[in-house]
């Protein structure tokens, strides 16, 4: 088991560096506010990542950029999209993101960030948006083959070189019964 310091509740969300070693999670202290830490596998205390109060991220989400220097996270409280510089700085807003808009991976030269909007509108419409700029184009557009009872995706995964994702389907399906003769 891996010491907890004074974290005392866990988030739901992690992701690995790519060196496996570490992993990187939304926890809280007692009486804090939730925020992202680090933790190395082969011991210590989680590290917290300064300036990263208030920010979570989607579960399934690759946020992690490739040169592991900076985070794609969601502030809890305007649910706008932060990047984080994992070894100091403050966060900032990514540029031409809109509210409850999802990061949902970065591209393989850490350019731009794959973002979506995880609502019950169908088919989903993922962008990617450069990181600079804010500049964004659609990417693609995500629906499932069958709509019955869709309400819509969640925790979207695209790989970096965009050539795959991955995501849940929110559905909610019954049966209907129809009953004759009854007085």
């Amino acid at each position: 088991m891996l010491p907890r310091g004074r974290i005392a509740g866990y988030g739901f969300v992690a992701d690995w560096f790519a060196d496996s070693r570490r992993f990187i999670f939304a926890a809280s202290e007692q009486g804090r506010q939730v925020q992202m830490y680090v933790q190395d596998i082969q011991g210590g205390d989680p590290r917290a990542i300064s300036g990263a109060e208030n920010l979570n991220f989607m579960r399934g989400a690759r946020c992690l950029s490739p040169d592991q220097r900076y985070l794609a996270a969601i502030d809890t409280r305007d649910k706008k999209i932060r990047i984080v510089p994992l070894e100091g700085g403050s966060p900032r807003p990514l540029p031409g993101t809109e509210p409850d808009e999802l990061p949902a991976g970065w591209t393989a030269d850490g350019r731009s960030v794959y973002i979506y909007r995880a609502d019950t509108e169908a088919p989903t419409r993922v962008h990617l948006v450069d990181v600079a700029s804010g500049h964004r184009k659609l990417w693609a557009e995500i629906a499932s083959a069958d709509q019955a009872g869709t309400l819509g995706i969640e925790g979207l995964a695209v790989n970096p070189d965009g050539k795959s994702y991955a995501y849940n389907l929110v559905r909610i399906l019954s049966d209907l019964y129809l009953m004759e003769g009854l007085k």
